[in-house]
């Protein structure tokens, strides 16, 4: 008798960013690692809270305070303002934060980020100027065409510096109090494709940390 051997489901409930920057375009590895594996991914914007209806496991952006779950931490990440290469070529010298246009600020849902940097450096410069996208996507393309200057953070950002289509073109970086988390329901879901899900993921989150400690020597 042949015994036919059921897909196993997984169903995976990610930030959309994240899902979209970050998890898309590693899936291809999984998939050849685990081709029994069907999954759902489901992409949520914005995802502040682990889901309230069935999943076997989420990657939320946040503080990993959440109530009535089990939570891992992914990335700690910082924040850093990015821009196209040859962005500020025209000065003919390193450029510096008071050489930032405030029309020309790219927003990210909100002007805190914007804020708090210039603030720190004493730029007279008005933080809530410029454009504001509800999506990471768009302030990291509308940068990458030369647009402005957006704020950029490790996870989202990385294959934009990895290509070299957005630089850092000040020395300014500064610790995010959110990070990503694993996510997991409150009981084992007894989901077998979920273990091998939650390996590959950390290894891959493992990878990703490596690269950017290297990238910030």
């Amino acid at each position: 008798e042949i015994t036919i051997q059921r897909p196993q489901q997984l169903h995976v409930v990610a930030d959309a960013d994240f899902a979209q920057l970050w998890l898309f375009p590693r899936l291809q590895r999984f998939d050849a690692l685990h081709p029994e594996v069907t999954m759902t991914l489901q992409s949520e914007t914005p995802l502040e809270t682990p889901p309230n209806t069935p999943y076997d496991c989420a990657i939320l952006w946040g503080r990993g305070d959440w109530q009535n779950c089990r939570t891992e931490p992914l990335f700690a990440n910082s924040v850093f303002p990015v821009a196209a290469p040859g962005y500020f070529d025209a000065l003919g010298r390193a450029p510096d934060l008071s050489d930032v246009r405030d029309d020309r600020l790219i927003h990210d849902r909100s002007s805190y980020w914007w804020r708090t940097i210039l603030s720190a450096a004493n730029v007279e410069c008005k933080p809530d100027a410029g454009r504001t996208y509800t999506s990471t996507t768009l302030c990291l393309e509308a940068a990458a065409r030369g647009d402005g200057l957006t704020i950029g953070d490790e996870v989202t950002t990385w294959s934009y510096l990895e290509s070299g289509k957005l630089v850092l073109p000040f020395n300014i970086r500064r610790p995010s109090p959110e990070a990503y988390f694993l996510v997991l329901p409150p009981t084992d879901t007894g989901n077998p494709s979920l273990a091998a899900f939650c390996a590959w993921l950390s290894t891959e989150a493992k990878a990703h940390n490596r690269w950017f400690a290297e990238f910030w020597e």
